[in-house]
């Protein structure tokens, strides 16, 4: 069985923003991956994999990814001034969708 895929758009500009390394911390591209995996993850279970906000903390990222809380506000700025992903805070919350992720549902089989 193949999995279901899905796709962004990576460009010159992100790809170099990424590749800065922080000391002994999660590194920005680990971090980007796994802002993916949480959208993939809560796309899911719904209907034709549609590309809806998630919802997460500012805490719960910088206790993942061993990051300060203002690093981790920062790197979401910067992604969402790169037009990578959209963000919205709501108190200690924040909701965040990553723009430009496609769906494409493989053949079972």
């Amino acid at each position: 069985m193949k999995e279901n895929l899905y796709l962004t758009k990576l460009d010159t500009n992100l790809l170099l923003f990424l590749e800065k390394k922080l000391p002994n911390k999660t590194s920005r591209f680990e971090a980007f991956l796994d802002l993916l995996k949480h959208q993939i993850n809560h796309c899911y279970g719904h209907p034709n994999g549609i590309n809806i906000p998630f919802g997460i903390t500012y805490e719960s990222l910088a206790k993942e990814w061993n990051w300060d809380r203002k690093t981790v506000m920062s790197f979401l700025k910067s992604l969402q001034e790169m037009g990578v992903l959209k963000y919205k805070r709501d108190g200690y919350n924040m909701v965040v969708r990553i723009l430009n992720l496609a769906y494409l549902p493989t053949q079972k089989g």
